[in-house]
């Protein structure tokens, strides 16, 4: 089977959306055919493999991104050049999670498995514009629709009325290998937050939240370094220690250090960059990292975070944002050994229903 993956963001990058393409291309050509993924000349100066620690598995073909064009035309222009260098290659399978791109392979009548990954709201108006006047979601050539949450699958069949078609629910993973932590022996509880951040996926409240409990260790990796400095001058804490991204293979040796692990979302989420709220349909990754290290978690809690976590089994859900609530929260469940224990061994059972290798066969499951 020769497939093709047709990404319009920049590889290799820091963004989380990037490091679930790669491993999915990474699965792929582990267990089902060979792959190669098509993305723009652009992002970080390393190898794709180098940054995500992967083995060189399957071919990379980067074209040149069209920067000198505004950016609306550069994403058009993009996903044409990108499909005319792909039929080199004579796929039997498209891959992508661009609108534009799905509807110019229905177009072509290309068997395509589309990604669905938020709403279409941060998408212009010629995307809405297509997908509100023409079925593209109803074409025999989309040979598998995948959602991450059921609530976003919910939603788009309703929205762009969906006939009964092949789809599957598919949430986010993790590359971490499951793994079951000794206990630590920390002077002060650890508490971990990795992933992107801004207010509305919690850094504030963190900030504040350590500015209150300074019996505990608040530990927030993510963000640029520049972010980071700016941060650290703002919110200077003995208790609180901030770092930069690091790169996805050192994850597990950092949240291997944690004691427990934190998910305080506000109501409206944005997604990377400040446009769009994710909080109805949202499939973290960090949360599937959590899962593959079995730790205990405690989040704000989100309808759509209900689909994957069962509170007191999986977690423990805290209703808003109280500093003061979530400080006595916090304390009581770290001081309950036998509740941490209990929900990590959940955990770590929990996540072999959501390896890679599971999501790459269900995507070929048609």
């Amino acid at each position: 089977m020769n497939i093709v993956y047709l990404f319009n963001s920049s590889l290799p990058s820091y963004n989380a959306n990037s490091l679930q393409v790669v491993n999915v291309c990474h699965n792929i050509a582990k267990y089902i055919g060979q792959i190669t993924l098509i993305t723009p000349n652009t992002g970080l100066k390393k190898t794709i493999f180098s940054h995500y620690g992967l083995d060189k598995n399957f071919k990379t073909l980067k074209i040149k991104y069209f920067n000198s064009f505004p950016r609306g035309l550069k994403y058009y222009l993009f996903s044409i050049v990108s499909i005319i260098y792909s039929f080199k290659l004579k796929p039997d399978f498209f891959i992508t999670r661009n609108y534009f791109t799905l509807f110019l392979l229905i177009l072509l009548r290309k068997k395509v498995i589309f990604e669905v990954h938020s709403s279409l709201e941060i998408e212009g108006r010629l995307i809405n514009f297509i997908y509100n006047n023409f079925s593209i979601f109803n074409s025999k050539n989309l040979v598998n629709l995948i959602f991450i949450t059921n609530s976003l699958k919910n939603f788009f069949y309703k929205k762009y009325k969906i006939k009964e078609r092949k789809y599957s629910i598919l949430p986010s993973s993790s590359n971490i290998c499951p793994f079951i932590p000794r206990p630590q022996n920390n002077k002060k509880f650890k508490i971990g937050y990795f992933g992107y951040i801004n207010k509305s996926r919690g850094f504030d409240f963190i900030c504040n939240l350590s500015r209150i409990d300074n019996q505990n260790e608040y530990h927030v990796i993510g963000g640029t370094k520049s972010d980071i400095n700016n941060y650290k001058k703002k919110f200077y804490r003995k208790n609180l220690f901030l770092k930069s991204y690091i790169p996805n293979r050192e994850i597990k040796n950092y949240i291997k250090k944690m004691d427990l692990l934190i998910l305080p979302y506000e109501k409206k989420v944005q997604v990377s960059g400040g446009v769009g709220e994710i909080s109805k349909f949202t499939s973290p990754m960090k949360l599937f990292d959590y899962l593959a290290s079995s730790k205990p978690i405690i989040s704000s809690s989100l309808p759509v975070l209900n689909e994957i976590l069962k509170n007191r089994k999986n977690c423990i859900f805290v209703n808003g944002l109280n500093i003061f609530r979530w400080r006595l929260v916090i304390n009581k469940f770290l001081n309950s050994t036998n509740q941490r224990l209990i929900i990590s061994k959940n955990n770590f059972n929990l996540f072999k229903n959501y390896t890679y290798k599971i999501r790459v066969k269900k995507m070929f499951n048609f």
